[in-house]
């Protein structure tokens, strides 16, 4: 919010910036896992799924 002033009031700032830190570090964990190889397992899951759809056709 803004005081009489004009400028931000000190919750404000606060807000933005606990909003950067939390974005920044969503982004960083979320570049992490997008770096990571799919489990085998799953490949594997996914595989014999399409399997069972082919069946079911």
């Amino acid at each position: 919010m803004n005081d009489k002033t004009g400028k931000k009031s000190k919750a404000s700032s606060n807000q933005q910036v606990v909003k950067e830190a939390v974005s920044s570090k969503l982004k960083a964990y979320y570049d992490d896992i997008s770096r990571q190889d799919v489990p085998q397992r799953f490949l594997d899951l996914l595989r014999d799924l399409d399997k069972a759809g082919e069946k079911s056709e």
